[in-house]
């Protein structure tokens, strides 16, 4: 069994020149889990969907009244300075899936300036969750 290895870069990176960034080569940080998540607009996600990009990842929920807010900012931030590249990817991984179903992602993507198919908002099986996390 083939498992997709991809870059991850968890939290917070501000890269000076993403064109730059890219020519660099990038070290391989996590092998990802095998695994398919749902998307905002009900679309399927799985680890494929990493290759060959850059990916910014982080676990969040929707009704998050701690660091959640401060981190999706955050990432909305990166969003922004990367709009038009499409090397770059922005991954938001609900912790709480029994709530952050794909309206209340799709309503949050949107509350966040989500207008394009470069940041993802995901949820799915608890199970399948976890196993990204490990």
């Amino acid at each position: 069994m083939l498992k997709n290895i991809f870059p991850i870069l968890i939290g917070l990176f501000f890269f000076s020149s993403c064109n730059d960034f890219l020519k660099q080569e990038l070290p391989i940080i996590k092998d990802s889990p095998i695994f398919q998540l749902t998307d905002q607009d009900n679309f399927i996600f799985t680890d494929k969907e990493f290759s060959g990009k850059i990916t910014v990842l982080d676990f969040m929920f929707t009704q998050c009244m701690g660091p959640c807010p401060v981190m999706t900012n955050n990432m909305r931030n990166l969003y922004e300075e990367y709009r038009g590249n499409n090397m770059v990817q922005f991954v938001s991984i609900t912790v709480d899936p029994q709530n952050d179903n794909q309206k209340i992602l799709r309503d949050y993507s949107k509350n966040q300036g989500v207008n394009d198919l470069r940041w993802k908002f995901l949820t799915g099986n608890v199970d399948n969750i976890k196993s990204i996390c490990q």
